[in-house]
């Protein structure tokens, strides 16, 4: 399911048991229960680099570049998350998924389920991509096996 990771070593019991412990930890934060597709790839692929996924919906392209990590060095889930209810401009239903090359975020609405893409320039208007998690993994799957 998961064509887009460049490297599926397995992970290891500790680490598998670490991302289960951040999982938690976020969903109680924020009083959201992850769906179980993505609360899965977390589980086992939680900061994996992945090949660059780009494909077409209504004639639009779009790109994935990394998909958001709930830990580490970079913009982690908790740090977006925090920094978007602080700003109040992005949808306090809206939780980081992905990002594209240029710094865009696509979001998952904790209510519906729907994926949106949200240009920086342009956050008052998120761009509807697809109707769940598994609907995107499987575009970006798509993508990657074209390559």
């Amino acid at each position: 399911m998961y064509q887009f990771i460049q490297n599926t070593a397995n992970v290891s019991s500790d680490a598998l048991l670490h991302n289960i412990s951040l999982i938690i930890s976020m969903e109680q934060k924020y009083g959201i229960s992850f769906p179980d597709v993505l609360r899965d790839y977390y589980i086992h692929y939680n900061g994996y680099k992945i090949s660059l996924c780009v494909f077409r919906i209504n004639n639009n392209e779009y790109e994935v570049a990394k998909i958001i990590p709930l830990d580490g060095d970079t913009l982690t889930f908790e740090k977006i998350v925090d920094n978007d209810r602080a700003d109040g401009f992005i949808s306090s239903n809206f939780y980081p998924l992905a990002s594209n090359r240029g710094g865009d975020l696509y979001y998952w609405d904790c209510n519906t389920q729907n994926l949106f893409l949200v240009y920086a320039d342009d956050v008052e208007h998120p761009i509807s991509i697809c109707h769940s998690i598994t609907e995107f993994f499987k575009l970006m799957s798509d993508s990657a096996s074209e390559l």
